[in-house]
């Protein structure tokens, strides 16, 4: 599959205590002074695509998750850095074909996806100072709201890897 980025979300990473970037489109282009996190921002997409790398959904390897990476070094809160793709027809297609698949019991969840879902992933550090990484929510989403949680494939609760 290949899903077109839409959306980033970034909390508490470096510099960086929250920011979203919506509308992401063919290019994109970063202004901002000196030291304003544009860095940051590269810096944790690219990290993102390093901890999913190869399909894993936990990884003990990951780019970040040093105590310099957290937001104001406050290491107690987790870094989350979150990502919304959008699919192609085909793209829903082979996604319902996949889960069918894999688990033929949510044949009937699966067809319900809607042509116009949305996939959201979310990824936090499981402990303090730690550069672990979960893949900590995958969902459906139906609408164009990112606070929307729409249909939850797999959800980690904070502190359970």
């Amino acid at each position: 599959m290949k899903m077109k980025l839409e959306t980033v979300r970034i909390r508490r990473f470096r510099s960086v205590e929250e920011v979203t970037l919506d509308a992401i489109g063919e290019l994109n282009v970063l202004i901002g002074k000196n030291n304003s996190g544009k860095s940051n921002i590269l810096f944790a997409i690219d990290s993102f695509f390093a901890c999913i790398k190869g399909g894993n959904l936990v990884t003990a390897d990951a780019p970040i998750g040093g105590a310099i990476d957290y937001y104001e070094r406050r290491t107690q809160e987790p870094i989350e850095i979150e990502m919304f793709f959008s699919m192609l027809q085909s793209e829903r297609n082979e996604l319902v074909k996949d889960i069918v698949n894999d688990a033929p019991q949510m044949k009937n969840a699966a067809e319900g996806i809607s042509e116009s879902s949305r996939v959201a992933v979310l990824i936090r550090t499981i402990k303090p100072a730690s550069p672990a990484i979960v893949v900590a929510e995958l969902s459906l989403r139906n609408t164009d709201n990112s606070l929307d949680k729409g249909t939850r494939l797999l959800s980690v609760t904070p502190g359970c890897p």
